[in-house]
């Protein structure tokens, strides 16, 4: 057996990169389906590489997926890994998924690996984020490709059953993990919306703004992406306060941070009238001896008093509003 010599996802906890690979390729636990919330440090989170931290894949709910892997390179290495994804099937044929990406929160359909050193472990900050609505079995199968430039490895046109089986053996580039599918708990609105930071770095807050919106139902905003201190996140919160309820997340966003943030909204069977409505604010935050500390608005008059903040810290206590997206609802 010979080594794979370059950046790869493994197949197995054991594995090292041989060529073939002898054992079954389907049960990658450096692809790692991991919930509904990003995590805001993947290098110290799935840092074990004796552990496989992956979990079942939620129908018709966001679901973060991180990559990870080895260097067996000589030396330095950078790429990009990509996944796809297939339904349940006997026999995998590349036709099967490779027209299936899964993308970013920035709607990338890659993600930008690298490593330091031969033998170095690799941790991607960046994650995919996949919502399967119906799963025609029990499971899917992800599938993970990585490219760099000594080993594009495209994607190939498999007509023969004996080139597929040596093309699961012997082409390192790929891994393959099946996941098992659970229904989960769904939102009634799951709405995307860009965020682009520009050229300069600043303290910012994120909010959603409740209208309307029944005591007991729940609401969330979600983006992986890695950048913001906190992640632009906030975990599914109930509105406990009506008619308003506000709750966001004061992070330092670096400059040229561009993504989507999506937020979400469950009625938990709970009836929303025809008027209510829900928004994603940003606020440029200010604190005293800002040149536009005198122009900016107290934080109560932005968002009330009810509903709690992640992330804050003491200091600013007015803010200007950039921007605002919402959704206002027909009645249930």
């Amino acid at each position: 057996m010979v080594t794979y010599d370059d950046l790869f996802i493994r197949s197995g906890l054991s594995d090292t990169g041989v060529v073939p690979y002898p054992n079954s390729p389907f049960c990658s636990p450096d692809i790692i389906p991991y919930g509904s919330q990003p995590v805001q440090h993947p290098k110290d989170t799935f840092a074990n590489f004796g552990q496989d931290f992956g979990v079942n894949i939620r129908l018709r709910e966001d679901n973060y997926i991180y990559a990870r892997g080895l260097n067996n390179a000589p030396g330095a290495a950078s790429g990009k890994a990509y996944l796809y994804y297939a339904d349940g099937s006997m026999i995998l044929w590349p036709k099967m998924w490779a027209q299936h990406p899964i993308l970013t929160d920035q709607k990338k359909d890659y993600i930008d690996i690298s490593s330091g050193a031969t033998g170095q472990n690799w941790i991607a900050d960046t994650p995919f984020r996949w919502r399967p609505e119906t799963a025609p079995s029990d499971h899917f199968c992800i599938i993970s490709r990585v490219e760099t430039a000594a080993h594009p490895n495209p994607i190939p046109d498999i007509i023969k059953i004996s080139d597929l089986a040596a093309f699961l053996c012997n082409n390192r580039g790929f891994a393959w993990r099946n996941v098992t599918t659970v229904m989960g708990s769904p939102p009634e609105l799951n709405v995307p919306v860009l965020y682009e930071q520009g050229p300069e770095a600043h303290y910012m807050y994120v909010i959603l703004e409740c209208s309307k919106l029944p005591i007991g139902s729940s609401i969330a905003f979600t983006c992986g992406t890695p950048g913001p201190e906190p992640l632009l996140t906030l975990q599914k919160t109930n509105i406990t306060t009506y008619p308003n309820f506000f709750a966001g997340v004061m992070s330092t966003v670096p400059a040229g941070f561009t993504s989507y943030v999506t937020y979400s909204f469950w009625s938990n069977n709970l009836p929303v009238p025809a008027d209510a409505s829900i928004g994603l604010k940003a606020v440029y935050l200010t604190s005293t001896g800002h040149p536009l500390h005198e122009a900016a608005l107290p934080l109560e008059s932005i968002r009330g008093t009810q509903g709690f903040d992640v992330g804050a810290t003491v200091g600013p206590t007015k803010g200007i509003v950039l921007g605002q997206f919402s959704t206002k609802f027909t009645g249930s």
